[in-house]
């Protein structure tokens, strides 16, 4: 019976936390994120992204266009805050859960290749508030996927798994 009620008393925490006073409407920013591959690396792209939530939505959005020499990538995110909570004034700290999906272009003829790549995020960050319309936030999101290859020799085959973990930084206005 003790570890019901502390079963219930801990629910009736942690739904407390994630009552709270996160920005509502519509949210745009830019992204910066760095990946930092840990063993066989190749979770999502680095470099700028957009930004969004959605009015209605739980959910907050990057998307992320790579071009280069010999390369083309697209990747996506999508994250769901489980807590956003206030730590003093206008800082709030927050821990999401979230996933990731990439298609990436690389070489030319014989020698290029395509890579797909889908996987999960546990985004952990700060944000600061500053005034309601602005927000910016720094989070670090390990992340767990898989990556398959299309292409000849060694740029062939499934990768799993596939490990990272962003570094982001970020500025949303909120309209």
């Amino acid at each position: 019976m003790k570890k019901v009620i502390m079963g219930i008393v801990l629910a009736v925490v942690l739904g407390g936390t994630a009552a709270y006073a996160q920005p509502s409407g519509f949210g745009i920013g830019v992204l910066w994120q760095q990946q930092i591959g840990l063993g066989n690396y190749g979770v999502g792209n680095s470099g700028p992204s957009l930004s969004l939530k959605l009015p209605g939505s739980p959910i907050f959005w990057a998307v992320n266009l790579g071009i280069g020499d010999n390369y083309f990538g697209l990747g996506i995110q999508g994250d769901h805050y489980l807590v956003y909570r206030n730590i003093a004034g206008p800082v709030y700290w927050y821990l999401g859960l979230g996933g990731w999906g990439t298609v990436h272009f690389w070489g030319t003829g014989d020698a290029g290749y395509m890579g797909l790549g889908l996987g999960a995020r546990l985004p952990i960050g700060i944000s600061i508030q500053p005034v309601n319309f602005l927000e910016i936030f720094v989070d670090a999101a390990p992340s767990l996927g898989v990556r398959i290859d299309f292409g000849s020799g060694d740029h062939s085959g499934v990768r799993f798994p596939v490990a990272g973990v962003p570094l982001g930084f970020g500025i949303r206005l909120w309209l």
